[in-house]
């Protein structure tokens, strides 16, 4: 949208604009000194001549930072040229110059105040000079109209550029927030991944050191077992912490291989750390679109991990099965039901991978588990056609 008030292109007087006004200045005093040999009724050119026609051109040099006054003194300067008698030359032609610059510096108001002055100054000298009648109409009615035509023609000019500089500097600014909206988003997403894989990897680690120091004297060979899967729980834990690292560098980059997202394959890792996990998969995961695949195998490995640090049971189960042009998973342990069901960073990263890819998320009590034992379940729908697992 044009701005009311259209910007000056410079604030300060350039070397090149008195060059070119010193230059319009000499010409138009040689050519104005001929014109009474053309006009014979016309004042003789004299050094006032000279004065008058050095300030109309002169007043060009000031057009950057003063342009309202550039125009006045070269409009005013050519009325009085007229006004005094002295007729014709290229001087007349000036200020419809001066106009046109000033229009395209100030708003189109200044415009049409220029274009006023003009021709009231046009009358006065018409009146002064007693001129012909269809001279003074000539003046009053032809340099006026002239005049506003090209101030307003480079009003519309400077804002038509003023428009164009604006857009380019909103879609630049749009370009920049949406770079910086897509570096928050990427960096969420490693954060979240980190977040998983650091937490799980931890309680996995913490159970297992438990087992294994209840074992090192009864039974140090089962001892040694613990410590070696708690070795190769670190060596996953590590390389999926470089991958994601790496997705900072390269977003394009899997942070989890195909062979990392198989639901079924984490819940036998979860069996081998001590963990009871009762599964129904009823759907073929393998065919389900990879992004839905990694947000399933995320939320599972969460909510197992959850069941690890704070339900305070070692049993768990997971379904998962077609619903309503989709899949739904519930993993649910068996727990005291005691965890505050307020959201933290691990159940608002789940919702949030769910709602991404148009799925919902719910955290309810289970009910399961015995009368003393409720028990919480993490209950999740995500949109995509499956096929039912043979």
């Amino acid at each position: 949208m044009a701005s009311a008030a259209v910007r000056p292109t410079h604030g300060r007087v350039r070397l090149g604009d008195v060059g070119l006004a010193v230059v319009l200045t000499a010409f138009c005093i040689v050519v104005g000194r001929k014109q009474p040999l053309t006009f014979p009724a016309a004042r003789p050119a004299d050094a006032f001549q000279a004065v008058i026609i050095a300030v109309c051109c002169m007043a060009l040099a000031i057009r950057r930072p003063f342009p309202t006054v550039s125009a006045l003194v070269s409009v005013a300067a050519s009325a009085l040229y007229l006004g005094l008698g002295y007729t014709g030359g290229p001087i007349l032609l000036v200020p419809l110059a001066a106009v046109y610059l000033a229009g395209y510096a100030v708003s189109r108001r200044a415009v049409w105040r220029l274009v006023v002055a003009y021709a009231a100054m046009l009358v006065v000298a018409a009146i002064v000079t007693s001129a012909p009648a269809a001279q003074a109409w000539v003046w009053v009615l032809g340099w006026p109209p002239m005049a506003a035509a090209l101030a307003f023609g480079g009003n519309a000019r400077r804002r038509h550029e003023v428009d164009l500089a604006e857009r380019s500097e909103e879609e630049d600014r749009r370009e920049h927030a949406e770079a910086r909206q897509q570096l928050a988003e990427q960096r969420l997403q490693t954060a979240r991944e980190l977040h998983d894989v650091v937490g799980h990897s931890l309680a996995s680690i913490t159970l297992l050191a438990g087992a294994g120091a209840r074992r090192v004297e009864s039974d140090p060979a089962a001892a040694k077992e613990v410590l070696d899967e708690i070795r190769s729980v670190s060596a996953t834990a590590l390389a999926d912490v470089r991958h994601a690292l790496d997705a900072l560098n390269d977003p394009t980059s899997a942070i989890l291989d195909d062979a990392d997202v198989d639901v079924e394959h984490l819940i036998d890792r979860l069996r081998r750390v001590g963990l009871q996990v009762d599964d129904h998969i009823d759907v073929d995961l393998s065919s389900i679109d990879p992004t839905v695949a990694i947000a399933l195998h995320r939320i599972a490995q969460e909510s197992l991990t959850n069941v690890m640090r704070h339900s305070g049971s070692l049993s768990a189960s997971v379904a998962i099965q077609q619903s309503h042009d989709g899949v739904l998973m519930t993993v649910a342990d068996q727990g005291s039901g005691a965890v505050d069901l307020q959201e933290g960073h691990g159940i608002s990263g789940m919702r949030r991978r769910a709602e991404e890819l148009g799925g919902r998320l719910s955290i309810v009590r289970s009910g399961i588990g015995g009368p003393t034992r409720s028990g919480l379940s993490v209950v999740v729908w995500l949109p995509v056609r499956t096929e039912v697992s043979p």
